[in-house]
């Protein structure tokens, strides 16, 4: 590129950034060249980076700059009603299980010949069959079969670190998988081009430079004997831990018992608060509980972002009634809060531009029990104190990195147990693929 095609450059982004919203939001370099190059160029993308860093703030301000048409799809339900998009499998008509990609669904033609781009959030877990079929029938949708995705951009986001993409051992899917592709990563569909990579390197979540450089090294591999030194000086009985903490285990199991125990050692009546579903809100959408069961004194986490609070934010219910709930937040303040709504869209083309259309909603309190939560369903939030227990340690990768990675402060974390280099676990694959390109 001549440095004449270099200045005109930098005046067209200037001017794309001119009238940008940044929600407040500091635009880092790393951040501008992120939206700068999905709003811009029409390389393929993905937006990665460690915890903390703004990767669901760059799909907000997408959502509220971009006039390009685009879809936001995501694995899972709870990933897709967070991010205000629909799943993969919904917008696709893809089964659960193996995707057998040769049955296009053409219903959805007129709709993706608009498209300017899709974004896919949570791209980690997308497995390679999935990615594959994407790129299949993008193409005979398109008619424009000899470009990845038809032509149309994509743009992937999400941390390769921390959610691998899910294969049921012994499951007919990994028989699939393991025939038809080198990896259970996306990248491994065979056909699908290149994609620039763009890292956001700026954390918001933790000021310790030292803390976050560790954190960096784990969520690599790359950690030294010192590293895990550093870490391990947090081993702690849990007694001696204080109290206003949220308990991490690797398993469904533990934080169940452990939020149940804890509930039904709190005086008083339990009350029941019933959630309100319209049309169609499956099951998997949930983001807390159909049906909460709740004490005056039991600890909860928030599920929502607002200007008072944010998710993840741990406190206490000091007050139930039949229309709202008080809260008292670990930093002291008290809120009254009511009932939140969550979507369930679908995406249409209506009078030539793609709409979103409701198909139902889900009505509820937007907290859960919080004395314990698995380290997997921690992952996107920010807590200030947490107690580890890793159990008999890892078993998935990007697991201990999650765990550590939700505190801001080394000191608000605890351990059960050492953590130990077998802890650290970092897929071979992307060893191979990813971080080559983060060199």
């Amino acid at each position: 590129m001549t440095e004449e095609e270099k200045t005109e450059l930098r005046k067209v982004a200037e001017k794309y950034l001119k009238d940008f919203n940044t929600l407040d939001y500091e635009l880092n370099d790393e951040l501008r060249k992120a939206i700068l190059m999905a709003e811009l160029s029409e390389k393929n993308l993905i937006i990665s980076g460690s915890a903390g860093t703004g990767k669901s703030t760059f799909i907000e301000l997408l959502q509220l700059n971009s006039n390009k048409n685009y879809v936001i799809l995501a694995p899972t339900g709870v990933a897709a009603v967070n991010v205000g998009g629909v799943t993969v499998h919904s917008f696709f008509k893809f089964p659960h299980g193996i995707i057998n990609k040769y049955a296009v669904n053409k219903s959805i033609k007129d709709l993706v010949m608009k498209l300017d781009a899709i974004i896919i959030d949570e791209i980690s877990m997308v497995r390679a069959d999935m990615m594959d079929a994407i790129d299949y029938q993008l193409r005979v949708l398109t008619g424009n079969a000899e470009k990845p995705f038809g032509g149309i951009k994509i743009i992937a986001i999400g941390d390769l670190f921390q959610l691998p993409p899910i294969v049921q051992k012994g499951s007919p899917d990994e028989k699939y998988i393991s025939d038809s592709f080198y990896s259970s990563w996306f990248f491994s569909a065979p056909d699908i081009g290149k994609f620039t990579i763009v890292e956001l390197k700026k954390i918001y979540r933790q000021n310790d430079e030292e803390f976050r450089g560790v954190l960096n090294k784990i969520r690599i591999g790359k950690q030294s004997w010192n590293d895990l030194k550093y870490i391990n000086q947090r081993v702690v009985k849990e007694e001696d831990f204080g109290k206003d903490y949220v308990y991490l285990s690797t398993t469904n199991k533990v934080a169940d018992e452990i939020n149940q125990n804890k509930l039904n050692e709190l005086p008083g009546i339990t009350e029941y608060k019933y959630s309100k579903i319209y049309g169609t809100f499956p099951p998997s959408m949930y983001p807390t509980l159909d049906v909460l069961q709740l004490k005056v004194g039991a600890q909860i986490m928030m599920l929502r972002n607002t200007p008072w609070y944010y998710n993840g934010q741990v406190g206490s219910i000091i007050a139930l009634s039949k229309d709202n709930i008080a809260v008292e937040l670990e930093d002291g303040s008290q809120y009254f809060i009511n009932p939140e709504t969550w979507f369930n869209y679908e995406y249409e083309l209506k009078d030539g531009k793609i709409r979103m259309i409701e198909k139902g909603s889900f009505a509820q309190y937007a907290i859960k029990l919080a004395w314990a939560i698995t380290i997997h369903k921690s992952q996107s939030k920010t807590y200030n104190k947490v107690y580890i227990d890793l159990g008999n340690g890892a078993f998935s990768a990007g697991q201990t990195y999650v765990a550590l990675s939700r505190c801001k402060t080394l000191g608000g974390i605890g351990l059960k147990y050492k953590v130990d280099k077998r802890d650290i676990i970092v897929d071979r694959t992307l060893k191979e693929y990813f971080m080559p390109k983060l060199a």
